[in-house]
């Protein structure tokens, strides 16, 4: 009888282990889709980008942080650059932090943007700086 409570308890116990160390398909689908939309928006940004910049366009974007948009900033950072562009309704803004270079932050709703007064020289086009502030 108390072979059968300690195999029974080991079951157990390796059950639960074995649930832990593996990630849910959902999670892991999730994790992908994600991964899926990071990979569109860069592809579309790249496009901006080139037209923003003109020849000076950087041949790839960097994202400050590889997460998701709603990951990537939290309440209270502050970024300073170009913008790349802001979504309809203000929902999404990506920001080129290195301007010219395309080092890619992206703030979301809510935030506040304000212009610095600064620019910066990218090739013959002389871009406005924004710094945004995560709410």
């Amino acid at each position: 009888m108390k072979t059968r409570y300690l195999s029974l308890f080991f079951a157990t116990a390796a059950l639960l282990v074995s649930a832990r160390s593996q990630p849910s398909s959902k999670s892991a689908q999730e994790l992908t889709a994600k991964q899926d939309d990071l990979k569109v928006t860069r592809l579309h940004l790249q496009e901006v980008v080139k037209k923003l910049y003109g020849q000076d366009a950087p041949t790839e974007l960097k994202w400050v942080k590889m997460t998701t948009i709603q990951q990537m900033t939290k309440f209270g950072d502050v970024a300073e650059g170009t913008k790349i562009e802001e979504a309809k309704g203000e929902s999404e803004l990506y920001l080129d932090k290195d301007p010219c270079n395309g080092k890619v932050i992206a703030f979301h709703h809510p935030y506040e943007k304000q212009d610095t007064g600064k620019t910066k020289k990218c090739g013959e086009k002389s871009l406005p700086i924004l710094r945004v502030l995560q709410k």
